[in-house]
């Protein structure tokens, strides 16, 4: 095994993850560290271990950026070779920070546990300190509600491989919550630390004048319908049906309301694909629009122009990407009432309501009386730019956390 190197006061950091344009498998996640990262004081360089395809978006410098694209999702032979160029470039970074989790492979299983070995495999064979980026773990949610039903063996292996990582590398989860389950169950150093706003801050600097809230009416002085927002890769742990027929209840109240269903559906699921298929073609389409997926810069303009991000979520691994996203533009969110979902809204000081599914007619309630209050008194001022601040400022601790190298008892 390689002696494990003690990282340099200005850093060359190597980043694994999948990578912009790609917004499946954590890419918008990536995309906003390596951004966050790359523009930190004290960063020489980010190399970025990517999937095929990737490229920098439009109008960022590639000065202290490299990009290399030497893996494809759902193949394991190029994990393969990313870990032969891993070890290869060893001596181009300083400290290595892989941002996954369980499934952001591909769909093939091989491909998954795979992936999840090259952190330990990484760290033992180049001999770099090396952060592990868990977004999930096995034991600290429950997958059948996510939509998996992995068997006795799947789960011995993956508990297995979590240890070797957890071991290995400095492992690290978003929530406290998380940190502490993780801790007892891997009987490991386990760590906790969310990004606010990740996904969030590209857009945020192109926009970075745009703070300017939606109209109170239309053209010519018309009363505007009102815009609810729903978006995210939409699979099983996603109440849609639920959650459209709450915003139904509150059109049938006599709320002047526009509904768009932005997102592609997650293709690990064709039962849940047919079901959404479904749902669209039985909702009026004068109140509720099914956008499709679409690019960063259409998402953040559907943001703007929303009165509410709704997020029915029936279950989470602990990380809301889209919750994340829409705090970092000041949205105003309302989310079915979860203890995962609650501790994040807490961290990142998103403007959260929560609501109880299973009370339909209360949870229309609250949301029309939302809206109603948006109406008579507006949003106030947009605080974007603060929430853009503090991601720079958590990325100065994450810098400062990578700089020190592996936990104590390493």
């Amino acid at each position: 095994m390689i002696p494990v190197r003690v990282p340099p006061r200005s850093l060359r950091i190597g980043v694994f993850g999948c990578f912009f344009p790609s917004i499946e498998s954590l890419g918008s996640t990536t995309t906003g560290y390596v951004k966050l990262l790359s523009e930190a004081e004290g960063v020489e360089r980010v190399l970025v271990y990517c999937q095929a395809g990737a490229f920098l978006p439009p109008g960022w410098s590639g000065d202290k950026i490299l990009l290399r694209p030497v893996w494809r999702l759902g193949d394991p032979v190029s994990l393969l070779q990313c870990l032969k160029s891993l070890v290869a470039d060893r001596h181009e970074f300083d400290v290595l920070f892989f941002n996954i989790h369980l499934t952001c492979f591909g769909k093939s299983r091989v491909s998954n546990l795979l992936g999840l070995c090259l952190p330990p495999l990484s760290r033992t064979l180049a001999g770099v300190p090396t952060f592990t980026y868990m977004h999930n773990l096995l034991e600290t949610q429950d997958v059948e509600k996510l939509g998996y039903t992995p068997g006795l063996l799947t789960k011995v292996i993956v508990h297995s491989v979590e240890r070797l990582i957890a071991k290995r590398t400095v492992l690290i989860v978003p929530l406290p919550s998380q940190r502490d389950v993780a801790r007892r169950k891997l009987s490991a150093h386990v760590e906790s630390f969310v990004m606010p706003y990740a996904e969030a801050v590209s857009a945020l600097d192109d926009e970075s004048g745009s703070g300017n809230r939606i109209p109170d009416s239309e053209a010519g002085g018309t009363p505007r319908w009102q815009n609810v927002l729903l978006f995210g890769f939409w699979g099983p742990q996603k109440d849609l049906p639920g959650g459209l027929k709450i915003l139904h209840e509150v059109i049938k109240g006599g709320i002047r309301l526009h509904v768009w269903v932005v997102g592609s559906v997650n293709t690990h699921f064709p039962e849940y694909a047919t079901r959404f298929e479904r749902v669209k073609q039985a909702l009026p389409s004068q109140y509720f629009e099914f956008v499709g997926e679409v690019d960063e810069q259409k998402l953040s303009s559907y943001i703007r122009r929303a009165d509410l991000v709704f997020l029915p979520y029936m279950a989470t691994g602990g990380y809301s990407a889209a919750l994340n996203v829409a705090a970092g533009f000041d949205a105003q969110i309302v989310a079915y009432d979860l203890p995962a979902l609650r501790e994040f809204s807490g961290l990142i000081e998103a403007d959260c309501t929560f609501i109880d599914p299973l009370d339909i007619e209360q949870s229309a309630r609250t949301i029309a009386m939302m809206l109603l209050s948006i109406k008579k008194e507006g949003r106030g001022p947009n605080s974007s730019a603060r929430r853009r601040m503090r991601s720079s400022e958590e990325t100065t601790k994450l810098i400062a956390r990578l700089r020190d190298g592996g936990p104590p008892n390493r």
